[in-house]
């Protein structure tokens, strides 16, 4: 019997939904205490009464199995406007959106990855995202009737810590669409406003630990690495050398592998956080970053690392030092580095190399240098380059999402890195000129071939620098030149239009290449214009 479904909602939200100032937690606009509610009127609006009532009806019919035709669009328009809530009416407001997230329980089975779906797995989750845009629009609808509350001295109760704590928890879910199967584009901004919504009308600080210290440890065990109370790097891991497996192991029978979008939470309340509140919470904010950042599945780990990248730049270095957990997060990214033979791998090295830059600045800045901690960071950025580079080229070279992805981070690792780069010349540049010159030049090649480019221009600027760009120069003209040939072939549109400009760029960067041009248009005058755009360069 086939399911028939009658919703005449439209996905996007509607146009007439005044939505808050989206203030992030670090804005220094958002009040600072944030404590419950000053005393709300007695009474509510009795239009608003009436609207409540529609909906709560209408929620308790809706199923998202069902063939019931309820317009949701109109329901959301109907609880927008000047309406007064009263304290007679936020039980109500906190039921009908305990409901809708109710309605938008992620199903264990989406926790698996898209492919790992069966066909009626696949069938449930297109009926779930039918469905679930429509729902989020109309609980963004209900959670703006909920007032921002003034600076008072009333803390809020257990009761309503737990209450918008299941609220963050649920809709944080769809706030991010990257390996999200379940979410929409269109649902994540729209859920993104609600849990930012969520934390403006509570008490933010309280809220955040209360999620941290009382919903995620069922969920997430700590690290063996770490004190659990001090989040200081134990002198010798918990279960000693296998205590890292065992927690894998123990790991397997957690909540937090059968919840989807868990990480999505996570990453939420980690960017709801203030950089001054860190420090006090730091012990509770790192089992759910470890777990995923150090999890043996790729996924998990490419997870980890937007969450980690969310969280570092509100770290200070200082705390990563004293604590021990910047080598940790180190090693865990390294650990991610390594992981070569998964569909996750491009994205996961793009991610792990950039969240990799950013903490190397924290525990190895630029500035001040002495001898000590110059030789510290030119080693930490050594072996990022090994790592994120060099290691993958020597095992999946000519993969070209990988390709794509290492072209893509490595002129930011050649910039930091300096003239320290000379050490790497005679593997980068040769790999980099193979790239320009022997790649295909078609669909799928043309971001390879301009972020090769704009790799190889970056190497060959500091090889320049230092006077060690000459004995390249045959081998990166030879290259470009044959890029160009090829590219001429084809029509000219943005693409080709783009790549030119790299392939000069590259040219120019090398110093004199005149000589090196003269003998490349002997051999194939095609490449008289190449010269010519050179020299104007």
């Amino acid at each position: 019997m086939s399911i028939q479904y009658s919703h005449p909602f439209s996905i996007q939200p509607p146009p007439n939904v005044a939505l808050p100032p989206l203030r992030g937690a670090n804005d220094p606009s958002r009040t600072e205490e944030g404590l419950e509610h000053a005393p709300l009127p007695e009474s509510s609006s009795p239009e608003l009464l009436r609207r409540l009532d529609e909906a709560e009806e209408a929620m308790d019919e809706y199923n998202l199995a069902s063939s019931v035709s309820v317009d949701l669009v109109e329901l959301s328009q109907g609880l927008t406007g000047s309406f007064v809530l009263g304290a007679d009416a936020l039980p109500r407001v906190e039921r009908l959106l305990a409901r809708i997230s109710a309605l938008l329980a992620v199903p264990v089975e989406f926790s698996v990855e898209a492919d790992e779906l069966d066909s009626s797995m696949v069938l449930d989750m297109d009926r779930f995202l039918l469905h679930s845009p429509a729902l989020l629009t109309l609980a963004l609808s209900v959670v703006l009737l909920i007032p921002l509350p003034p600076p008072t001295t009333r803390k809020p109760t257990q009761e309503t810590l737990q209450s918008r704590a299941s609220l963050v928890i649920s809709f944080g879910r769809f706030t991010q669409v990257e390996l999200c199967p379940f979410c929409a584009p269109t649902s994540a901004p729209v859920a993104r406003q609600i849990t930012t919504r969520l934390f403006d009308v509570s008490n933010r600080h309280a809220l955040i630990s209360y999620i941290l210290g009382k919903s995620f440890p069922p969920l997430f065990k700590p690290h063996p690495k770490l004190n659990p109370a001090t989040g200081r790097v134990l002198s010798k891991p918990k279960g000693g050398d296998n205590g890292l497996i065992d927690w894998y192991e123990e790991s397997e029978t957690l909540g937090w592998r059968n919840e989807a979008g868990m990480a999505s939470v996570v990453r939420v309340v980690v960017e709801a956080l203030k950089p001054n509140e860190v420090e006090d919470i730091w012990p509770l904010v790192l089992p759910p970053v470890l777990s995923f950042l150090d999890d043996y599945q790729p996924r998990n780990k490419l997870l980890g690392t937007m969450i980690l990248s969310s969280l570092l730049p509100l770290v200070s270095a200082s705390l990563l030092k004293r604590t021990g957990v910047g080598e940790v997060f180190t090693q865990s990214l390294a650990s991610s580095l390594s992981s070569l033979s998964s569909p996750h791998t491009p994205p996961l090295l793009s991610h792990s190399t950039a969240v990799s830059l950013t903490l190397l600045e924290l525990l190895h800045p630029s500035l001040p240098l002495t001898p000590q901690t110059s030789l510290a960071r030119f080693n930490a950025l050594s072996t990022l380059l090994v790592h994120s580079t060099i290691t993958p080229w020597s095992f999946h070279s000519g993969h070209i999402p990988l390709e794509l992805s290492i072209a893509t981070s490595l002129p930011l690792l050649i910039t930091a890195l300096g003239t320290g780069t000379i050490r790497f010349l005679q593997i980068l540049v040769p790999h980099l000129a193979g790239l320009v010159g022997d790649s295909p030049v078609g669909e799928g090649t043309w971001e390879l071939l301009e972020k090769s480019c704009v790799a190889l221009e970056e190497t060959l600027k500091v090889a320049n620098g230092v006077g060690r760009a000459g004995r390249w120069k045959g081998l990166v003209g030879a290259a470009v030149g044959r890029c160009w040939v090829k590219v001429g072939e084809t029509e000219r549109g943005r693409e080709r239009v783009a790549l030119e400009e790299s392939l000069k760029r590259a040219l120019v960067a090398m110093g004199d290449s005149g000589e090196v041009m003269q003998r490349l248009v002997k051999v194939d005058g095609g490449l008289e214009g190449l010269r010519a755009a050179v020299s104007v360069q």
